[in-house]
């Protein structure tokens, strides 16, 4: 008997615990429930991801945010949190989170994703902008930033043979490891409306064949906007050896002859306007609107070549994974998306309004931020500029050094300080680049 009622109390147990584990898969514990389907969303690592790309202000990411709601791995393989830099009118605080931030980085600890701009204030109100990175070719050799050719051969979105391989190429490191990842650009050119201008040079040629030309028009070209020996010799900058690949003769010569051909204009009363032409940054949108619009002349593009003929560019904005981050698949995958011609039309918060480096935007079938695109005549003629980048630089130290010469030259008395003013600025960017 007694062995009869502990095998009847032992089936009771049994069904008793049969019973709550059938409540269980079917949602009877829904705390347990809950938890489980929670778990996979609160391994959705966050990236931190620092931005510097507003000079005045803190960074807008409204059309960033409203491109990610279009890319799968937005929220389900990461989150994003974002930090701005201090903008430049807090200059103290500014410094202080450049400080630290350096300090971090060096220390192991750092953002995983980077998005930079490199500034300068050519108004000169705000002169001593402190930049995170101010010769970003110098932070490439202390290994901050995570090399990217094996993610890039994996890449799902951007279409690397559509990015403008000389913009590309300025993010590689000595050892030709692709580490940053240029995400805007810039040129110059002179714009000649084409009903009022005849071409008759044979182009390319470089800027001082360009100063010595017979015709006015490739004159004008040559000299340039204010900053035009920047132009001229940026991308002949050793940085890793820490040297300049131009001597202090050839900068004093085309010194000389662009203060020359200048003052000899000036006093022949003649201006690049009186053949239909001006000197303008290629950009995106309203920077340029009065320029390039649906009514725009059709003009003749004519780059201020640098000393080796080519045509010099500049990164505005380039993105970088730290070196140190956990989660380098996911940073990756975020600057992936980024990086796909869909955001480089659409993220404008990105961009600052500069050149996408997607090779096939700006034209009428390819349109960019807020629908702008170039003419047939004028796109053709921006792709055979663009065609001839030999040179691409960042805004670093030596380039203001070189942007900064001209006002000064214009000021020079005499030849004596004419010459002193050249070899001062050339003694100073060598030091720049021995301490960078």
């Amino acid at each position: 008997m007694k062995k009869h009622r502990l095998l009847i109390s032992l089936l009771i147990l049994l069904l008793c615990c049969a019973c709550q584990t059938q409540g269980t898969e079917s949602g009877g514990d829904s705390s347990l429930k809950q938890e489980h389907s929670a778990a996979p969303q609160s391994q959705v690592p966050t990236l931190r991801v620092l931005t510097d790309l507003a000079m005045g202000g803190s960074f807008s990411s409204r059309s960033l945010m409203e491109f990610l709601k279009t890319v799968p791995e937005y929220k389900s393989e990461y989150k994003l949190t974002f930090q701005s830099l201090p903008p430049a009118e807090n200059a103290e605080a500014r410094e202080g989170e450049v400080t630290r931030l350096r300090i971090d980085m060096m220390a192991g600890k750092g953002p995983d994703v980077l998005i930079l701009r490199n500034f300068y204030d050519r108004t000169g109100v705000m002169p001593d902008i402190k930049n995170l990175f101010p010769v970003p070719q110098s932070a490439m050799k202390q290994n901050l930033f995570l090399p990217l050719d094996d993610y890039i051969a994996n890449a799902k979105y951007m279409d690397w043979d559509k990015l403008l391989p000389a913009a590309m190429e300025a993010g590689r490191d000595e050892e030709g490891r692709q580490v940053l990842l240029p995400m805007s650009y810039s040129f110059d050119t002179a714009l000649f409306e084409k009903d009022q201008y005849s071409l008759t040079a044979q182009l390319p040629m470089t800027r001082m064949e360009m100063l010595n030309s017979a015709g006015a028009g490739v004159q004008w070209a040559g000299l340039g906007l204010m900053d035009s020996f920047s132009t001229a010799f940026a991308g002949q900058v050793d940085y890793p050896g820490e040297k300049l690949l131009f001597t202090e003769e050839e900068l004093l010569e085309l010194v000389q002859k662009s203060r020359d051909l200048w003052k000899e204009k000036e006093a022949q009363g003649e201006h690049c306007s009186g053949i239909g032409c001006t000197v303008r940054e290629i950009s995106v949108g309203p920077i340029n609107e009065s320029f390039f619009h649906l009514k725009a002349p059709d003009y003749i593009m004519i780059p201020g070549y640098n000393s080796q003929g080519g045509v010099t560019a500049f990164v505005n904005t380039y993105a970088a994974i730290y070196s140190g981050t956990q989660y380098p698949d996911q940073a990756f995958a975020f600057l992936d998306s980024l990086l796909s011609k869909e955001a480089q039309q659409q993220v404008v918060d990105l961009w600052g309004m500069r050149l996408p480096v997607h090779m096939d935007l700006c034209q009428k079938e390819e349109k960019t931020a807020d629908g702008w695109y170039l003419s047939e005549w004028n796109y053709q003629q921006f792709t055979e500029v663009r065609d001839q980048i030999n040179a691409v630089e960042y805004m670093t130290p030596v380039v203001i050094e070189l942007m900064e010469l001209w006002p000064q030259v214009n000021a020079a008395e005499d030849e004596a300080q004419l010459e002193k003013l050249v070899h001062d600025s050339y003694t100073r960017m060598r030091m720049i680049l021995a301490e960078s």
